[in-house]
């Protein structure tokens, strides 16, 4: 799966990997392929909690965490799929429905010699696809 737009993605990752690994489980049987998800979720979001009455407000406003996201550039590669060559269609199928579950614009793209993989896609604004 690959990216050719720049978001901030909320942790649907587990969702992406649980739906591609059971389908390609039912298909390829489960040591006939490796899944990887490319990302990682480092980036900490923080939310400061604002009173309708009197309060603080921005004095010392740094704020609670409250969950951790990834950032995607466009082109990125999301998640990709190791497999043998006569499984090609099933790994297709697979990060097709496992792009279902991120928000925004994905697509899936393979190149003779390397696995197919899930790539970030563009919003229509001036974004490229590589």
């Amino acid at each position: 799966i690959i990216s050719p737009q720049y978001f901030i993605l909320f942790p649907p990752f587990s969702a992406a990997r649980i739906c591609a690994n059971k389908y390609m489980v039912k298909s390829c049987g489960k040591d006939g392929f490796h899944i990887r998800v490319r990302l990682h979720p480092f980036h900490v979001i923080r939310i400061n909690k604002m009173l309708s009455c009197a309060g603080t407000g921005m004095r010392g406003a740094f704020g609670k965490p409250q969950g951790t996201v990834a950032r995607v550039h466009i082109g990125q590669v999301i998640m990709s799929i190791r497999t043998k060559a006569q499984n090609k269609e099933h790994v297709v199928e697979a990060l097709r429905r496992a792009k279902f579950k991120f928000p925004g614009r994905q697509k899936v793209t393979g190149t003779p010699g390397t696995p197919p993989s899930l790539i970030a896609g563009g919003n229509g604004c001036g974004g490229r696809m590589p």
